[in-house]
C-alpha cells in the first residue's frame, strides 16, 4: 500500500530516563549499646558523613549521653538502605522510628550530617510529642 505524501519516516529511540525518586524525611530515636568516647563518636560522624554524602542524604544527628536522635532526608532507596544498616548496627538498640514522610523540598540540603549534643528532656519531648514536636525543635533549614 502507498502512503499519501510519501516521504521518509524516521524513528528516534531515546534512552529511558529514570523518574526521579521522591524525597523522604525520616527521624528515629535509638540507644547506644555502650557509652561512646569522644574518639568513637568522632569516628562514627566521619563514616556517617562520608556515607551520607555518597548516598545523597542529608540531616542532623543529636546525641544525649547514650541516646541518639537523627533526622535524615533523601531518596527513598538510600534512606531505606541506611535505616537497614542502622537497625543491624550493634552499636544501636531500641531503634524507634518517629517520622517517615514524603517531602517536596529538602530541609537539610548541604548538611551531610550536622551534629549537636542535647539533653534527655529534649529526647523525651521528641518521643512523646511525635512529628509536631519535631517542627518546634528542628525547623527545616532554609
Amino acid at each position: 500500500s502507498r502512503r499519501i505524501g510519501g516521504g521518509t519516516r524516521f524513528v528516534i529511540r531515546l534512552p529511558a530516563v529514570p523518574a526521579p525518586q521522591r524525597l523522604r524525611r525520616i527521624s528515629y530515636l535509638s540507644e547506644a549499646t555502650q557509652p561512646l568516647s569522644p574518639e568513637a563518636l568522632s569516628q562514627l560522624l566521619r563514616v556517617a558523613r562520608a556515607r551520607n554524602e555518597a548516598a545523597g542524604l542529608s540531616g542532623v544527628l543529636m546525641h544525649s549521653r547514650s541516646r541518639f536522635f537523627q533526622v535524615l532526608e533523601g531518596p527513598h532507596d538510600a534512606l531505606h538502605a541506611t535505616m537497614e544498616r542502622i537497625y543491624r548496627d550493634r552499636r544501636h538498640k531500641n531503634v524507634e522510628l518517629i517520622l517517615d514522610v514524603e517531602v517536596e523540598h529538602p530541609g537539610y540540603q548541604g548538611w551531610a550530617l550536622q551534629f549537636t549534643r542535647i539533653d534527655d528532656d529534649l529526647i523525651e519531648r521528641i518521643r512523646h510529642g511525635g512529628p509536631s514536636a519535631l517542627e518546634d525543635i528542628l525547623p527545616a533549614r532554609r
